[in-house]
């Protein structure tokens, strides 16, 4: 019998991914630049979306190990790297999500994200603007590990009031509407971290198969795409298939998405989320004034406190 995952199997992975960005055209590099400093016009970035091109998987590469034990040495890996090495980075976010049973049209966000502060201090920073479609068209978000006592700053955009700026918990019902995942989830490490936890807790059950393909293609950027299929159907489980895409140059995942089990026999999986982060620019140096509130090219207001 079909069962939806529940919100509690559903947070499995951050924003999904919430991970890196692909290499695309999404902007001319002029326009590129101006999104570093927070200055693009999302209507003219409206005029240049297009929707992520479908994965391209070749033949599949044989692996001699048990399926989970390839994946969990690059997660690994990938882990230390990015700890090490990545410290902050720009990334345009297509993301689509089922929420309550309804799968979103796509959306596209321009984020800045940073792992350490100006001090040197561990502190995640994450600032998004929702490019399209109109409904979120000028949001604007802005969490800061550590600051505002823990709420995110949110402006609303979108056709109506979309001036009205709140304060809130990002895990409260007013941040969580229409998102699988809080903000405070979001960034590559945060990732990596969540595969390496799932894929140990599946490799003990050993009840998934798990492909591995060389020559993967996204948005035209070459990657290894993993492929995971649960062969049982738990009450508890969180996935039936998950498709991750580990960018060659980059050795970040740059697109995830996972279904559903089918909701009969011989039917096709649904579609539970799909994020592809696009134009991926890693350390450049991003400063506490790319999180600030009063950045000169940012909209947010002073807000009433909100908890709801």
């Amino acid at each position: 019998m079909y069962q939806t995952a529940s919100f509690k199997h559903r947070r499995w992975l951050s924003g999904g991914l919430i991970v890196c960005g692909l290499a695309a055209t999404w902007f001319a590099s002029s326009e590129a630049a101006r999104a570093q400093t927070g200055s693009v016009k999302p209507a003219s970035a409206i005029q240049q979306v297009s929707l992520p091109t479908r994965a391209i998987l070749d033949a599949p590469i044989s692996i001699k190990d048990q399926p989970f034990d390839h994946a969990l040495r690059w997660a690994r890996a990938g882990l230390k790297h990015i700890h090490n090495h990545i410290h902050d980075y720009t990334c345009t976010l297509v993301k689509r999500e089922r929420v309550d049973g309804e799968l979103s049209e796509y959306q596209y966000v321009y984020c800045k994200v940073r792992h350490t502060n100006d001090a040197g201090q561990d502190s995640l920073g994450i600032y998004m603007r929702f490019l399209a479609p109109s409904a979120v068209q000028g949001r604007e978000v802005l969490y800061v590990e550590g600051e505002n006592d823990g709420h995110m700053i949110a402006r609303k955009g979108g056709r109506r009031f979309a001036y009205i700026t709140v304060e809130v918990d990002p895990t409260s019902d007013l941040a969580m509407r229409d998102n699988r995942y809080p903000i405070t989830e979001f960034g590559v490490e945060n990732l990596v971290s969540r595969l390496i936890d799932v894929a140990e807790e599946e490799a003990a059950l050993n009840e998934c198969s798990v492909r591995y393909f060389r020559n993967a293609k996204v948005d035209g950027r070459m990657c290894t795409g993993i492929e995971v299929t649960k062969q049982v159907q738990r009450e508890d489980s969180r996935f039936y298939q998950a498709k991750i895409y580990i960018d060659n140059e980059l050795q970040v995942p740059i697109h995830f998405e996972t279904y559903d089990w089918p909701a009969k026999e011989g039917g096709e999986p649904q579609l539970l989320e799909q994020y592809t982060y696009r134009n991926l620019q890693v350390n450049l140096g991003l400063t506490d004034a790319d999180f600030d509130r009063n950045n000169a090219s940012y909209q947010l207001r002073k807000p009433a406190k909100s908890d709801r």
